[in-house]
């Protein structure tokens, strides 16, 4: 009931608004056409030149501002998620290079990727690396890998490509996944068939 009545006097008072600045813009008109057809020409004239120059001075820099913010986003971002990639990478491929990540360094990791996350990640990539995480955190060391933990890592990926501006219309499942894993497709066709 409250909300209603916070709504409807809202709705009112910006009616008024309106209604002011509506009849304020009416009184103006008529005075400046009352007035002698060639001074209200110089009016209507010097009234163009001033929004026209503010326009051309404001609108270049609203848009230089927003390119400067989005640039800075676009090195934040990219700096994080290539952190991500390569760890993604350095766990894909422990088992042919035998490195192997600590606990202890993939905890330090996931916290201090997860912060940046949080200040520079997008919310599609937000939520496909919490159903990441969620499921790699469930899984026990050394599972095989499932169709399902494929199109998670995948999603994610796919993800972080869109939030830096790719579009990814023409990549199919499996896509990305194979530039790591050098038999995926057997690895998928394996899956599916079990």
């Amino acid at each position: 009931m409250k909300n209603t009545l916070n709504v409807l006097l809202g709705l009112g008072l910006m009616g008024l608004i309106l209604y002011g600045v509506f009849k304020s813009l009416a009184w103006v008109f008529n005075q400046v056409f009352a007035v002698d057809p060639r001074i209200s020409a110089a009016l209507i004239t010097g009234l163009i030149a001033i929004i026209a120059t503010s326009l051309t001075i404001t609108i270049p820099k609203y848009l230089e501002k927003k390119m400067e913010i989005e640039e800075h986003l676009r090195v934040k971002k990219s700096e994080t998620y290539k952190d991500l990639v390569e760890l993604l990478f350095k766990i894909l491929m422990s088992s042919k290079t035998g490195e192997v990540l600590s606990e202890k360094d993939l905890i330090k990791f996931m916290s201090q990727f997860t912060e940046n996350l949080i200040l520079w990640g997008s919310e599609d990539v937000i939520k496909s690396y919490k159903a990441y995480r969620t499921y790699f955190t469930k899984r026990s060391q050394g599972d095989l890998l499932t169709i399902e933990s494929i199109n998670i890592m995948e999603n994610l990926l796919l993800s972080i490509r869109k939030d830096m501006g790719h579009n990814n219309k023409n990549l199919k499942q499996g896509d990305i996944l194979s530039l790591f894993i050098n038999d995926l497709d057997e690895v998928l066709n394996k899956l599916e068939a079990s």
